[in-house]
């Protein structure tokens, strides 16, 4: 009998077809230089404490930088201003150029997957994209 020893967990973010061009033809060019987050696609995974940010960044060639996340209580000193929980990276995985496709993160014994796909219609779904710059 087969066993597994990973838990694996999935999401998808979909990203409208303007939005995956104009963010696409954004990664090609050359880029401006500064190392500035551009758009963030967020996926939470939240019975597991976890969550995953895919970013678009600027910089000499702009790239997506896929980060993992896990989710800790606050130390003392946060909780006094009313913080509960911090966000700690746990890390992240190779950059890449295309916005598009599936990004693994592992954890231990827990594997992430979140798929980003481009959705049929033109409307963003505003719970996962964080506008940083414009």
């Amino acid at each position: 009998m087969p066993t597994f020893d990973k838990n694996i967990f999935t999401k998808t973010i979909k990203v409208p077809k303007a939005k995956v061009k104009k963010l696409q033809t954004f990664l090609n060019s050359r880029g401006e230089g500064s190392d500035n987050t551009i758009e963030t696609f967020s996926a939470h995974f939240v019975k597991q404490g976890y969550g995953v940010d895919i970013k678009v960044c600027d910089g000499n060639t702009p790239y997506i930088d896929p980060v993992l996340f896990k989710v800790v209580p606050a130390d003392s000193k946060d909780r006094k201003v009313g913080i509960r929980y911090n966000w700690h990276e746990i890390g992240p995985i190779d950059v890449s150029d295309t916005l598009l496709g599936e990004y693994q993160f592992d954890d231990g014994d827990i594997t992430f997957i979140v798929n980003v796909v481009q959705a049929e219609s033109t409307k963003v779904n505003k719970k996962n994209v964080r506008r940083w710059l414009k």
